[in-house]
């Protein structure tokens, strides 16, 4: 019996960053409270160790002294919330992900361009919530086939972006319908961040080889839920864990191949720490070579243009 890990599989570039921002803040001499905008990652047991470091977690700024440390999350914020921060007296630590800037910068260019602006992903979701400030909510959001929107070519100039962390097979779906729409100009981003796109990939390649899939990572992260759907799609039964101590001795019944996959905000240590309980239950773990690469080669993604 062998249990695989996918080949991207973890922590991506942008939360690596924004942890080790807050890692180094938390042991500076520094004697300044240090608070993160939300859930620094959605990742419960990360967060907790760092509460353990002093790190505070608040979602209400009213709550924060002035001239406390205040880190915004790799998801980043809009500028509304951005002023309000900066108006109660507080010092920003921006950990913002870089993906998630520059797919900031496309809104803004977009609709300042004059471009009707459909926007792929969750409507509640943190980066989302960023977005629609820069347009003063004047967007479309669509996180399902039945949510795009259809034209009759009376809106001339149509831009379409995706949440970073967004199922690629749903961004390919959306590309076609809109292709097939009554637009004049059409622009189509593609900010889709590269870590998400390999680590659908390799879930997807390792979702044909096995009996079964455990997707690891914090039940409120987007990523890792897009994740658990990829891997249900190929028709592999998929359970989604937040750690070793969920997985039940049932669902290995019968079971020779197991693959485990990881979000985006899981750390290598939760994905050793599952590798060991399975090893425990007799199964052996088999290396995949790693694919070569880096996190940020999708700086340069071009567009589709009708």
């Amino acid at each position: 019996m062998k249990v695989y890990v996918a080949k991207k599989a973890g922590f991506c570039a942008g939360v690596e960053r924004a942890l080790d921002i807050v890692m180094r803040k938390a042991h500076d001499n520094d004697r300044t409270p240090v608070f993160t905008y939300g859930p620094l990652i959605h990742n419960p047991h990360v967060v907790k160790r760092l509460a353990a470091l002093g790190i505070k977690t608040t979602d209400n700024i009213n709550n924060i002294p002035r001239g406390s440390y205040l880190v915004i999350r790799s998801h980043g914020i809009g500028p509304t919330e951005r002023n309000l921060i900066k108006q109660h007296g507080l010092r920003i630590i921006d950990a913002t992900c870089v993906h998630v800037k520059r797919l900031q910068k496309i809104v803004r260019d977009l609709y300042g361009a004059g471009y009707k602006l459909i926007i792929l992903g969750l409507r509640d979701h943190p980066e989302i919530k960023a977005l629609r400030d820069f347009v003063g909510d004047d967007c479309i959001i669509a996180n399902s086939i039945n949510e795009l929107p259809t034209f009759d070519g009376s809106v001339p100039k149509v831009g379409v972006v995706a949440q970073t962390t967004l199922s690629t097979d749903f961004f390919e779906k959306a590309v076609a319908h809109f292709m097939d729409q009554p637009i004049e100009e059409l622009v189509i981003k593609e900010t889709i961040c590269y870590a998400t796109i390999k680590r659908q990939e390799a879930a997807k390649e390792l979702s044909e080889k096995v009996d079964l899939m455990i997707v690891i990572g914090g039940l409120d992260s987007s990523n890792t839920r897009k994740l658990a759907e990829v891997c249900q799609s190929k028709g592999v039964r998929t359970y989604h864990v937040e750690s070793p101590g969920q997985i039940k001795d049932e669902w290995l019944e019968g079971v020779q191949n197991i693959g485990l996959t990881a979000g985006a905000s899981t750390p290598d240590w939760m994905i050793d720490h599952v590798l060991r309980d399975l090893e425990e239950k007799g199964y052996k773990y088999a290396p995949q070579d790693e694919e070569e690469g880096g996190l940020f080669d999708c700086l340069d993604s071009g567009e589709v243009s009708k």
